[in-house]
């Protein structure tokens, strides 16, 4: 809270920072707070269902999901926005995984991206080199849980070191 000068009396008044009202604890807590403990996702994914699904859960879960359906959307609105963490999926049309891969590490090579793949396991294997620039693997079929819990364990280590891109 600051003191700023108030009416036509130059008399000074109170001004307080914006606060967000947290429903989940049921106080007031600082915009800056707030959007601290909802991480922004960036999901990128060719399938309408899979984007839909897993932004309903991660919204769910407390996070701002952003979703995507082509690599160029994704480099367009990775530099015009924050955000604290990347879904990609494997296989996309037009411009590939691996090339958003490089552009996202090469704008911010602490920038955590979880590839997030249907594929079999053996063409992940085959794929390693491209899987080593990433943060996490999580299959498709795994539960939704694992993929949640990888996004914990990085944005907690990415919020220790204080980074956001």
């Amino acid at each position: 809270i600051h003191l700023a000068l108030g009416n036509r009396l130059n008399r000074p008044k109170l001004v307080a920072p914006p606060v967000a009202f947290d429903l989940a604890t049921s106080t007031l807590t600082s915009v800056q707070t707030a959007r601290q403990m909802n991480p922004r996702i960036l999901f990128v994914d060719d399938e309408a269902n899979m984007r839909e699904l897993l932004s309903l859960y991660l919204r769910h879960e407390g996070m701002e999901v952003t979703t995507v359906a082509t690599g160029q959307q994704a480099k367009e609105v990775f530099c015009q926005a924050s955000f604290d963490l990347t879904i990609l999926d494997l296989r996309l049309a037009g411009v590939d995984s691996w090339d958003v891969l490089n552009f996202i590490k090469h704008n911010d090579s602490k920038h955590p991206v979880i590839i997030y793949s249907g594929v079999d396991e053996n063409e992940l294997v085959q794929k390693k080199d491209f899987l080593g620039r990433a943060d996490a693997v999580v299959r498709k079929m795994s539960p939704l849980a694992s993929l949640l819990a990888e996004i914990r364990q990085h944005l907690r280590k990415r919020s220790s070191t204080g980074e956001a891109h």
